[in-house]
């Protein structure tokens, strides 16, 4: 926290003494958000990347305040699951099948994604989209970006724009006891200074029995803007206190009550989240455009727990597992223009440190205590050169990281391991006419192993498992070659997107379909090879200025191509990778009325699979939701009533004994209403 606190105060003193000139007008801050953002990470109309581009108005139109991977849940190639069978408490997503922690999550180019582990737990910032301007979805390597690897894909928001004032309320109510208000406020930008926070608050029962969710959440950003300097900070934090749901249910179990829930009401999880951000971006130096970004996270917490994820009856005692992290990074970036050619570099550093502790309750029994450091040093160069209709692009990337295990005092043992990684990417775009686009790339990424892969499952390292665990390397790095082309059309009321991918993978870091002792994280390990290849399509068809189709769909092969079962060393050939659909398909009808807004949105998912022997499936859904919403002055009534059809349907899951299914259950027919208040 003095980190943050030092880094703050020279930036504030830096640009009371640099800054000598007036702000001119919004749209120069509205053009230096995007070169921050785009210049560091995102891809534009030029850049030969498979993306999916969310504005502000598509946020609001599909947000009530649920997390991120449901929010997301109809765009092309996504499918989503939540412990708790609703919309809150902790939910995933996974991208070409991939999972999340294989995607990278930024915000204004900072990363999100925990190092040691590669996660990102929405649920420990509640309402976070509600103070998002927009967010870009890439699939695929992309481009280049900061914090883990960018493996399946990559998702980076850009924050609430500070430049116009407003008010806003929202107040919602949906099933299962779920109630949810926030309440937002924006200065705009008065003499050179603006000022954006946010409160939020919410509560859900869960649909699963004992999966209760408490959040509440608050965002803070402002910014100074003067004609050729710009420093903006953000600042947010986030307190949940959950019931966790974090098993899934037998089918045996399901039959006789869907909301089954084995983990008891005691068993709880309570965590507190801080992210800091502050920003420098000056256009001092002529045609250059440079921007630092100075962060700090914080995320502090703890989850008690019966024995571990394979008892079914509470033991007397209760395990208390506890986290505590902290994460410092620099960010330096610079954009600039020489004629035809565009050249975008950047570094960043980040140190890291996770405490592991856990003690056995009532008694207070301390079991151990060790921690985890990771650092990373990267920097990338992007170039783009535009002739006669045609974009050529190049990016390389460099990632050197270190990982530190340091062990509990009572056991003398540590482990240290280092990776550096170059990922190149080239490709081409050519512009047809106005209104066709072309494009084609192939890239490179690798990725080194979570700690949870490096530790076999462990929580903590001792005498018992430290055969097991070795020197660290028993998984591997993995490796993707990605090819990306695609077709994009875009004329009067037609838009239509059409793009094919190959992903081949070298010792792809796969899940094996079972859980570890401690967190119930998925296991997994290294398979030789493996590959993701398929089509993926967008399309918008305005048929009158009332009436509007979107489809998007996902047709995927995804193949590993020798898998050895752990259990009983037998091999496996040509199986298809678990939770990894064939098929997935997103509809939506829209029709404005002025007034009245009224969409019917729908969801298709193919069978997949819950283990890699491909013997139990996870079957295949498709649901309905209706909106209306009702348009009055600057407020809106938003009411949905999801799944309409009232399916039971799973969305996840995993193999708790050999052959036997276990899933994760989502709501059946649901509704959820939400007043909008803008001023």
């Amino acid at each position: 926290m003095i980190k943050s606190h030092f880094f703050l105060l020279f930036l504030i003193v830096f640009s009371i003494n640099i800054f000598g000139q007036e702000y001119d007008s919004v749209a120069f801050k509205t053009e230096i958000d995007e070169l921050t953002v785009i210049g560091s990470i995102r891809a534009d109309e030029n850049t030969p990347v498979t993306v999916k581009n969310l504005d502000l108005p598509t946020i609001e139109n599909i947000s009530f305040g649920q997390e991120l991977p449901t929010l997301l849940n109809n765009t092309q190639s996504v499918t989503t699951y939540s412990d708790a069978g609703n919309y809150y408490g902790y939910t995933y997503m996974r991208l070409r099948g991939i999972d999340q922690t294989r995607i990278n999550f930024t915000l204004n180019g900072v990363p999100l994604n925990e190092p040691e582990d590669q996660g990102v737990y929405f649920n420990n910032y509640a309402d976070f989209t509600n103070s998002i301007e927009s967010m870009q979805i890439q699939r695929g390597v992309g481009t280049s970006t900061n914090g883990v690897a960018s493996f399946g894909g990559s998702v980076n928001f850009q924050s609430v724009s500070l430049a116009k004032p407003f008010a806003e309320f929202q107040y919602g109510l949906a099933s299962y006891n779920t109630q949810r208000y926030s309440l937002e406020y924006c200065t705009g930008i008065q003499n050179n200074f603006s000022i954006y926070t946010r409160y939020s608050d919410i509560h859900s029962d869960g649909y699963r029995y004992n999966s209760a969710n408490d959040s509440k959440s608050f965002y803070l950003s402002g910014g100074l803007f003067y004609s050729k300097d710009i420093i903006t900070f953000n600042s947010f934090y986030g307190h949940q206190e959950n019931q966790m749901a974090y098993l899934a249910t037998s089918i045996s179990d399901i039959q006789n009550e869907p909301r089954t829930n084995y983990l008891s009401p005691n068993e709880r999880d309570n965590f507190k989240y801080l992210f800091n951000s502050v920003q420098y971006t000056t256009e001092r130096f002529g045609d250059v455009i440079l921007t630092s970004t100075l962060y700090y996270i914080r995320l502090d917490g703890n989850y008690g727990a019966y024995g571990d994820y394979e008892r079914l009856v509470p033991l007397d005692s209760m395990y208390n597992y506890r986290l505590n992290s902290n994460l410092y990074g620099l960010i330096i970036n610079s954009s600039q223009k020489f004629g035809d050619v565009n050249f975008d570099a950047g570094i960043h550093v980040n140190w890291y440190d996770r405490t592991h502790s856990s003690i056995l309750e009532p008694v207070e029994t301390d079991l151990y205590n060790n921690t985890g450091q990771k650092n990373e040093y990267s920097a990338f160069t992007k170039v783009s050169y535009d002739i006669n209709g045609v974009t050529l692009y190049g990016d390389l990337q460099l990632r050197m990281i270190n990982f530190n295990y340091i062990p509990d005092m009572n056991y003398d043992m540590s482990a240290s391991i280092n990776w550096t990684f170059l990922n190149p990417k080239v490709g081409i775009v050519y512009r047809l006419n106005p209104y066709i686009n072309l494009y084609s790339s192939i890239g490179l990424s690798q990725r080194e192993p979570t700690r949870l892969d490096m530790l076999q499952g462990y929580d903590d390292i001792d005498s018992s498992n430290y055969v097991d665990v070795g020197n660290l390397s028993n998984v591997q790095p993995e490796k993707v070659i990605d090819i990306e082309a695609g077709f994009k059309f875009d004329y009067d009321r037609i838009k239509f997107d059409i793009n094919g991918f190959s992903m081949q993978f070298q010792n792809e870091i796969a899940a094996i379909g079972q859980l570890s002792e401690v967190y119930a994280l998925p296991l997994r390990k290294n398979v030789p090879t493996s590959h993701r290849t398929g089509i993926e399509t967008d399309f918008l068809w305005k048929i009158t200025e009332r009436f509007t189709i979107e489809n998007n769909a996902t047709f995927m092969n995804a193949v590993i191509d020798e898998y050895i079962t752990e259990y009983d060393s037998v091999t496996y050939t040509d199986v298809v990778p678990l939770i990894t659909p064939n098929v997935i398909v997103n509809t939506t009808f829209n029709l404005y009325m002025g007034l009245f807004d009224i969409s019917l949105v729908g969801k298709y998912v193919s069978q997949s699979y819950l283990d890699n022997e491909n013997t139990v499936k996870l079957p295949q859904y498709y649901i309905w939701d209706f909106v209306l919403k009702i348009n009055m002055w600057q407020s809106v009534l938003d009411f949905r009533a999801n799944n309409i059809t009232n399916r039971q349907y799973y969305t996840g899951g995993y193999v708790g004994e050999p052959g036997v299914p276990y899933y994760y259950v989502q709501m059946p027919m649901n509704f959820v209403g939400t007043l909008k208040v803008r001023l």
